[in-house]
């Protein structure tokens, strides 16, 4: 039992019931949210709008690898050029 004291006399709120509890899992709530979306006017444009962020979420993840992929080209090319020319033996003229 919980005690609601915003008051001067304490009342008590009984506690939730069993059905109620139960509704609030997880499994039930993605439940009643899927049912709604299916018979929303508006399902299209949400379903539009989510694969619009996919496509948007891949590309900017590929563009992510891929600007890793060239760093690393230019730092390893730049390293063997760097150890490369350190191995020379001087020129004379």
């Amino acid at each position: 039992m919980v005690t609601d004291r915003s008051d001067d006399r304490a009342r008590t709120i009984p506690p939730p019931d069993k059905d109620e509890t139960a509704e609030s899992a997880l499994v039930p709530q993605l439940a009643m949210m899927s049912r709604g979306l299916w018979v929303s006017q508006t399902r299209n444009t949400v379903a539009l709008l989510a694969g619009a962020l996919l496509v948007l979420n891949v590309a900017q993840r590929s563009l992510g690898e891929m600007l890793k992929l060239k760093l690393r080209q230019g730092v390893r090319g730049e390293f063997v050029n760097r150890k490369s020319s350190r191995n020379k033996p001087l020129e004379q003229s």
